[in-house]
């Protein structure tokens, strides 16, 4: 049996994977800085990215906006 592998639409985005980029946390107003871990498209065509934050136990914040975040 051959399964066929879903291509990935490309998303025409202004940071890359991998890329070191930032953010101001919600509350408490602090510069967070990570790497694009995500890029994807939702809905109503606006690019939602995760950023992967922290070193030795990382998390990944999901759907920041591409104006919040700071290159």
């Amino acid at each position: 049996m051959c399964f066929k592998r879903k291509k990935k639409k490309e998303i025409n985005s202004k940071y890359k994977i991998g890329q070191r980029v930032s953010f101001r946390h919600e509350r408490t107003n602090d510069l967070i800085i990570g790497y694009v871990y995500e890029i994807r498209e939702d809905n109503e065509g606006r690019i939602k990215y995760a950023v992967q934050v922290g070193g030795e136990c990382p998390y990944i914040k999901r759907d920041l906006d591409e104006s919040r975040l700071i290159g």
